[in-house]
């Protein structure tokens, strides 16, 4: 019996100490999560415009190239609730900070952040990870549990693929310290470009996919919870005295023309409305911009690196514009 439990001690302890080594071994990984609010904190004092959204902003305005010093903290499915949580924590650093972009979408406006506990896929997957590594402990419904591993732990939060990219990481590097890309302040375009075909049947596609949130029961014209995050971030600008430019990033057409009409409206409606009620903020909504062709895009909904150079340029000159204004 002894030796069964010495032998059970031992098993329990190499499970122990492997796990804690994969443990380890995701937290030393570089990822965007960490890079990212690594590198804003090195260069929140010397940026003047600061990127804020999910994928259509993190890969459609490339830092590298503005006349400003620019840092993009956008990521992929980053709702705007972590945002605010990225305003909150660093406006108070960035004092050359002159403008925040902001970047709403056709379905973030009535996309609403739910309880930790009933979030699934990338959004539980952004959640517990701006909770590891970019200081949010709570989501609007509440505290995100402190003691609870599912919350807590990288090996409870990864998928199999994520680990095999994890053996591979340190395979080729080692132990050393790398970074997630090549650009310091945060862009990470794609050089892909689609064929017209190829757009035509995604967005057709993915207006499917990003199917209509306000269940066919609202007002003509609602705020909705989300309405009042937006506006607390762009208060958060101006109590800094810091221009936000809600900018809309362009989609291909197929997209745009098989979306729900109501929602896509309403979204525009809010958006004007904060810039309405808001002296601090401007709309740059270029959806449907008719200047971006073919060669400008990876997919759909997503500019390439060719299309992000030529937003940008778009976007800095209407930014410039608009604080020369405020002067």
């Amino acid at each position: 019996m002894k030796k069964f439990i010495l032998k059970l001690l031992v098993f329990v302890a190499l499970v122990v100490v492997m796990l804690t080594l994969l443990e380890l071994g995701f937290r030393n990984k570089p990822t965007g999560f960490k890079t990212k609010y690594a590198g804003l904190e090195k260069y929140a004092p010397e940026v003047e415009i600061l990127v804020l959204g999910h994928s259509h902003s993190a890969e459609g305005f490339d830092t590298r190239i503005t006349r400003r010093r620019s840092y993009n903290m956008s990521m992929g499915f980053q709702h705007i609730y972590f945002d605010d949580c990225v305003a909150a924590q660093f406006l108070d650093r960035m004092d050359s900070l002159k403008c925040v972009i902001i970047t709403p979408s056709y379905f973030h406006m009535y996309y609403g952040l739910a309880p930790i506990e009933d979030l699934s896929g990338e959004n539980l997957f952004n959640a517990v990870h701006f909770h590891l590594y970019w200081n949010v402990d709570s989501l609007p419904s509440g505290p995100i549990p402190s003691l609870s591993p599912k919350y807590n732990l990288e090996i409870l939060n990864n998928p199999v693929s994520s680990y095999v990219q994890m053996f591979k990481h340190y395979l080729h590097n080692g132990i050393r310290p790398t970074a997630a890309w090549d650009d310091p302040y945060g862009y990470t375009g794609q050089s892909f470009i689609a064929d017209e075909d190829f757009l035509n049947a995604d967005g057709i596609h993915r207006a499917r996919d990003h199917q209509p949130h306000y269940n066919g029961a609202v007002p003509e014209f609602q705020l909705t919870e989300n309405y009042f995050i937006y506006d607390r971030l762009i208060k958060r600008c101006a109590e800094k005295g810091v221009a936000a430019a809600l900018v809309m990033f362009p989609c291909w057409h197929s997209y745009v023309d098989n979306l729900d009409d109501f929602q896509l409206s309403g979204t525009r409606r809010m958006l004007h409305e904060l810039e309405r009620t808001n002296a601090n903020c401007i709309l740059l909504d270029h959806m449907t911009d008719e200047r971006f062709g073919v060669g400008d895009f990876q997919d759909a909904i997503h500019l390439n690196v060719f299309g992000a150079e030529k937003m940008t340029r778009i976007v800095e000159d209407e930014i410039e514009d608009f604080l020369h204004k405020q002067q």
